[in-house]
């Protein structure tokens, strides 16, 4: 089971309730560095969107670079 939020203070009742579980792991993803988004933009085959542009509106966040891309 995979379980995405926003960390915004307080996590879903729902993936509070899955993390009681022993075996969960939280991956908490960070900004993305330009030359990141840079590398982001090349493998989802965006070449036309330009990368210190995309970095600058998203904050480098993950997962509204690729908001952008889609």
């Amino acid at each position: 089971v995979v379980g995405t939020y926003v960390d915004d203070g307080e996590a879903p009742a729902a993936l509070v309730a899955l993390a009681d579980h022993t075996a969960h792991h939280r991956l908490r993803l960070l900004p993305l560095t330009v030359a990141e988004v840079a590398r982001f933009l090349e493998l989802a085959e965006a070449t036309q969107l330009d990368a210190p542009t995309v970095h600058a509106e998203s904050g480098g966040n993950p997962r509204l670079v690729w908001q952008r891309v889609r």
